[in-house]
């Protein structure tokens, strides 16, 4: 079966963003309402993978605790061949139409808490923070995909990886992600940025 996942058009994403792989766009809940609204639409998976015109909306989480991040390293067998390898510390994907319910933010949030658990053990009615938009169009990836970045902490690093023949989950210290700072994804990058902004 065909799968159908939320979209918005790249040139709205650019005009809220610009091209910017440095920073990630802050806002809260209320703003992002306010900047998609009329713009997203569900579409087929296969017909925007390479549609430069369009962008993706991916559910990008990032699960802290104790003053450590989880990070996870995409396994050879994870589908997106272009990560393998990578360490990422978001968790998430696509929001797609199992999501579908009530406003843009009710949907984003369901499609988020489906991704979350999908990836990893973690519990239930943890608090979230939205930090943010991340773009970048530097990439293959990226500029075909808008993140949606979320913070959640979670007590006791009570997170863990579900698919473990696919990633490989571990907990970092930020100073330990600045060493492998090259490593992490470009989003990784980006949103590890934003918390060191925010602890400074």
């Amino acid at each position: 079966m065909r799968e159908k996942i939320l979209t918005i058009p790249r040139k709205t994403v650019d005009e809220l963003i610009g091209d910017s792989r440095t920073q990630l766009l802050p806002m809260t809940e209320e703003k992002f309402v306010q900047a998609v609204r009329g713009q997203i639409a569900y579409r087929y998976r296969d017909e925007v993978e390479n549609d430069l015109t369009t962008k993706q909306l991916i559910a990008y989480v990032v699960v802290r605790s104790e003053g450590c991040i989880f990070g996870m390293r995409r396994l050879k067998k994870q589908t997106e061949a272009r990560l393998h390898d990578r360490l990422s510390i978001g968790v998430g994907g696509h929001i797609n139409t199992e999501d579908l319910a009530g406003d843009e933010l009710e949907v984003i949030r369901h499609g988020l808490l489906r991704e979350l658990h999908e990836e990893v053990w973690i519990e239930d009615h943890l608090p979230m923070r939205l930090l943010g938009f991340i773009n970048d169009n530097s990439t293959e990836v990226g500029q075909v995909h808008t993140g949606i970045c979320y913070l959640v902490d979670v007590p006791h690093k009570a997170c863990s990886v579900r698919e473990t023949d696919k990633m490989e989950g571990v907990w970092m210290s930020p100073t330990e992600l600045r060493q492998d700072y090259d490593r992490l994804e470009t989003w990784s990058q980006i949103a590890l940025d934003a918390l060191d902004s925010e602890r400074k």
